[in-house]
């Protein structure tokens, strides 16, 4: 077994309702690794972006995470938007992360244009990102009756 094959040290337990991304960040901070760091340990083929996680997770991905983790396969998959499976009113195939796959997504609803919407009171509470805003129809945080933002606070 190699060192990236090897169970991280520390593993945080996902939240309910947490975005498999955040979740990655969560787990590289407890275990003291940088962005690079941690995509460096994510790293099963092809560069992927961390961004995409949250839309399409390949399997071989999906295995790798639960090899570092120790978290069942299942667990991490529903940390996705696949996770949400037929409850969507969009749709959703398993394709890969190309382009086109996520240009056919965006085209099905509201995405904001660069990275995530997020609630900042939410973050402010407990720093966990929720898998739900990553849904193209939810633009409101219904914890908090305010917009989810998609831009860095000045």
């Amino acid at each position: 077994m190699n060192m990236r094959t090897k169970l991280v040290p520390v593993v945080p337990v996902p939240a309910e309702g947490e975005g498999l991304d955040g979740y990655l960040e969560r787990l590289g901070c407890a275990n003291d690794l940088d962005r690079p760091g941690l995509s460096r340990l994510c790293q099963t083929g092809p560069p992927l972006s961390l961004g995409t996680i949250p839309l399409f997770l390949p399997d071989l991905l999906a295995d790798h995470i639960s090899t570092l983790t120790n978290l069942k396969k299942t667990a991490i998959t529903a940390m996705t938007l696949e996770g949400y499976c037929d409850r969507l009113p969009y749709r959703m195939t398993k394709t890969g992360a190309d382009a086109s796959s996520l240009q056919s997504l965006r085209r099905q609803g509201w995405f904001p244009p660069k990275g995530s919407a997020y609630c900042p009171r939410c973050l402010a509470v407990d720093g966990i990102w929720r898998l739900s805003w990553r849904l193209p129809f939810v633009t409101m945080c219904l914890d908090h009756q305010q917009y989810l933002n998609w831009q860095a606070e000045q």
